[in-house]
């Protein structure tokens, strides 16, 4: 698993408009945001992605971007970023091998880990948190996390 300050992993993927979305992309241009979920559609997650969504200004205040991966494909992402009008990126990671490199476990052998990993501007790992069943409070320590980059 990722520690603070380790570089963000060079991982590429469809998002849910079948856009290709490359980490590399934001280094040196903004803070990053990539939380990973277990399923769309799914309470908890339905949840987590909102609360993201609530709080768009405030990381766009922050300079950052989000990102949200699951085991979904793009059809599936699309469907649930228009239900529930998420302004950012779902990515697809349907193989797995996002959370592969980013050295996730699943949680009991089989469940997909809820994860969140705030990189600052130069791709660093700042801090990550993870959580199954506080949603909102990924939102709460990413936000807390990129304030204190800032200051």
């Amino acid at each position: 698993m990722l520690l603070p300050g380790d570089p963000v992993p060079d991982v590429k993927g469809m998002d849910q408009h079948g856009e290709l979305f490359q980490s590399h992309e934001y280094i040196d241009k903004r803070n990053l945001v990539i939380f990973f979920y277990p399923k769309d559609f799914t309470p908890g997650c339905t949840a987590e992605v909102c609360a993201f969504r609530d709080n768009i200004s405030k990381f766009a205040a922050l300079d950052t971007e989000l990102v949200g991966i699951s085991g979904d494909d793009s059809t599936s992402h699309k469907q649930f970023a228009d239900l529930h009008n998420l302004p950012y990126r779902l990515v697809c990671d349907t193989d797995g091998n996002i959370r592969e490199d980013f050295g996730i476990p699943k949680k009991f052998g089989f469940l997909s880990s809820r994860i969140t990993f705030i990189f600052d501007k130069h791709g660093i790992l700042r801090k990550r948190f993870s959580s199954q069943f506080f949603f909102a409070k990924h939102v709460e320590e990413a936000l807390e996390s990129l304030r204190e980059i800032g200051s």
